[in-house]
Formats: C-alpha cells, structure tokens, sequence
C-alpha cells in the first residue's frame, strides 16, 4: 500500500488543479527523513520551516518487553548539557544549543531544558577537558568557575564525598540537563505545525529509480519521494539504508537503571567512559 502527502489541506490543494487521478495517486513527498531522534526530528523541522513538503518516519520508544528493530539512545529521561566542550567545533555547536533552546520551548509550549548548572569532577592533574576549559573560559560569557582542591569543593557541595586531590569545574546556567524525549516532542510539534507529516514506523529499505526513492517500511507500507535525508544512526547498517555500510568506532557503555525512594537527593550521575580519563559529573 502506499501512502501519499496530505494533499487536500490548505497550500497542498492547489498542487491537484488539472491533474490527473494518475498523477494524483503517483505524487511524492520533496524530502523524507528517515530516523526520528534529536537529529532527524531537527532536520526534519528545519526543512519544514524552509516550505518544503517533508515527510519524517521513525519509530516511537517501543514497549517494555516488545521486540523492536530499534531502540534508540534518546529514550533516557535525561541528559547532562554542557556548554565546554572537548574542542572548539563541540563547544560552537553547544553554544549555539543554548541559544536556540528558549526559542524551540516558547514555539513548541514543551519544557526540555532545565539550566541548573553543572559540576565537573576529575582526579587527573592533566585533566584535558579540564585544561581546554581553561583556554576558552574567556572567550565565552558566563565562563566557568574552577575549583582546584577537594576541600573547597566539599565546601561548597558538602553532599558529594570525593577522593583527595581532584578538581573541578562549575558551569553556570544554561548548562544543565535535558530531557531528550521532550526535545523530540518540541521539535515534531513544530515540524508538524509547518506542514509536516509524521508516520511513526521504521524504515526496512529504501530502493531508487527514475522517479526518485521508494520507501519500505516494517509495517509494509510504501512511500515515494524526490530525496532522501538518513538520520539514523548506527541503525543504518542493520537494514541496508545506504549502499555502502558506514565505519563505526564500537565503545561500550553501562547503563545503570537505579530506582530510588522519594526523599532520596535526586541528583543525576555520569561517569566518564573507559576510554577517557575518568571523570564524574552531577547536577
């Protein structure tokens, strides 16, 4: 079966005088994005925004139990959002976040962002996120604060216990933390009312011919369109999306699902990978 653009709706309409059913039943969508997680869901209403007739298709977070085809990264409840980077490009793209936050809440009536600051901890001396904050920390405003001993930190957050000899770091607001799922809910609601048209499945294959691309999905159903835009990940090897597999660079993660009683602190943790120096953050 294959689905077509919500044609009949306002600036669609014109688009059907003097066609034909045939070129009725044969019209596709100008852009399709596939994949509906922080990026795709942002590509997907920056295109919008832009007037072009897009089409973005991803799978909500499945069941408890249920056996998907994808299970993202965004389906956490939170994520630490930090302003310093590990270099200039990450930072740029950090500062420009910050910035658009407000503007995505206000359109979207969707609360994500939460600045209450962020707290940076680390046992290295040479600590290399530590080290480039420091040659950044005057070419951004509300810079960040160092803190050089483990005491003076004790001081100031008298909850955290932390070994002899660390050191820290203090990002003011807007750092802090979002929530993933509610950045996605802003972004779609803004891409739809753009004129967007969401379909909450997942790709299986997408083929190209003369027209364009065919889209299949795992419900079995068929889209076409004149381009393809593919945000999707690390899952786009696993069903063939592109012609060529992309390179990945495999690191593993824990994940620690922790189920605390109602008067305990509610502090988010992360520690650092194992790759990295080891590091602990909190908000």
């Amino acid at each position: 079966m294959t689905l077509l653009p919500r044609f009949l709706c306002q600036q669609r309409w014109p688009r059907l005088i003097g066609k034909s059913y045939f070129d009725f039943m044969n019209s596709i969508y100008e852009i399709a994005v596939i994949g509906k997680g922080m990026i795709g869901a942002a590509t997907a209403k920056y295109l919008a925004k832009a007037n072009y007739d897009v089409l973005l298709i991803g799978p909500d977070e499945p069941a408890a139990g249920s056996d998907a085809l994808v299970y993202a990264s965004h389906y956490d409840a939170a994520r630490i959002f930090r302003r310093v980077g590990t270099d200039d490009c990450w930072t740029q793209l950090n500062l420009q976040s910050a910035a658009a936050f407000p503007e995505i809440e206000q359109e979207s009536g969707i609360i994500f962002h939460y600045p209450v600051s962020c707290l940076y901890v680390s046992e290295y001396p040479d600590d290399p996120c530590l080290r480039y904050a420091h040659q950044i920390a005057a070419d951004i405003s509300q810079p960040p604060r160092f803190i050089d001993s483990s005491d003076e930190i004790k001081k100031e957050y008298p909850k955290f216990v932390f070994p002899h000899g660390v050191k820290a770091m203090v990002e003011p607001a807007p750092s802090g933390y979002i929530r993933p799922l509610d950045l996605i809910s802003a972004q779609i609601k803004i891409f739809k009312n753009n004129g967007g048209y969401f379909i909450n499945d997942t790709v299986i294959k997408i083929d190209h011919n003369r027209k364009g691309y065919q889209i299949i999905t795992q419900a079995g159903h068929t889209y076409l369109t004149s381009k393809v835009v593919v945000c999707s990940g690390s899952f786009t090897n696993f069903n063939r999306l592109i012609n060529h597999s992309l390179v990945f660079n495999l690191e593993s993660e824990t994940v620690l699902l922790v189920e605390t009683r109602a008067h305990c602190p509610k502090y988010l943790v992360y520690f650092g990978r194992p790759a990295d120096p080891t590091t602990m953050e909190f908000i």
